[in-house]
């Protein structure tokens, strides 16, 4: 085996100095990579920890405003029901009020009919009691807001009154209203019924 001089022994230990050093960078080298690595990790974790956390919250969120819209929406439901029988329990008392004062008016018909039987009933009397009668009808439907509509000389208006018949007049201007067959009503100025009319043509 061949001897090695001082120069190669020396040369041997920078070789193994070299080595050491680059082990020790390879080790730092790891180190750091592991230390980023893991600081990366950490950083990840963290993340996945606070998209939890909102999307527990915002799960949360979306539970509670679900139910508000629900309690807001059978809150509607219960209003719209109770808004309903309300309407129809005021209709019902409305037409037994209109129909209570009928029921005065029938029994003045009653009280005239049973006159007839009386020997002393005179034509004039009949007529004192259905002028009566007349009367007191036409006060239930003024109360009411039923008013009858005016017609005879008018000029014809097709949004309240209805041609039965058309007459040849020179005297009137033309489409005045000459006679009326039926009676027409408005309540509270809303159109019951048009008035069935005869008008004048040239």
């Amino acid at each position: 085996m061949e001897e090695k001089t001082p120069r190669d022994v020396d040369n041997d230990e920078n070789t193994i100095i070299d080595i050491e050093e680059q082990i020790m960078q390879r080790e730092i080298e790891t180190t750091e990579t592991v230390s980023n690595q893991n600081s990366k990790k950490a950083e990840v974790e963290e993340e996945i920890i606070r998209l939890r956390k909102e999307l527990q919250e915002k799960t949360t969120e979306n539970k509670k405003l679900k139910n508000h819209h629900l309690r807001a929406l059978a809150d509607y439901e219960n209003l719209n029901k109770r808004t309903k029988a309300e309407r129809l329990k005021l209709l019902k008392s409305a037409n037994a009020d209109l129909i209570t004062k009928f029921l005065e008016l029938a029994d003045s018909i009653e009280k005239g009919a049973n006159s007839f039987s009386e020997n002393s009933v005179t034509i004039d009397v009949v007529k004192e009691g259905f002028k009566a009668i007349e009367s007191q009808f036409f006060t239930i439907l003024k109360n009411e807001s039923i008013e009858r509509i005016s017609c005879i000389g008018e000029k014809f208006d097709p949004t309240m009154h209805e041609v039965v018949l058309v007459r040849s007049d020179s005297s009137v201007e033309e489409d005045t209203i000459l006679e009326e067959i039926q009676a027409g009503y408005q309540l509270n100025s809303v159109l019951l019924r048009p008035s069935k009319v005869i008008i004048a043509k040239k």
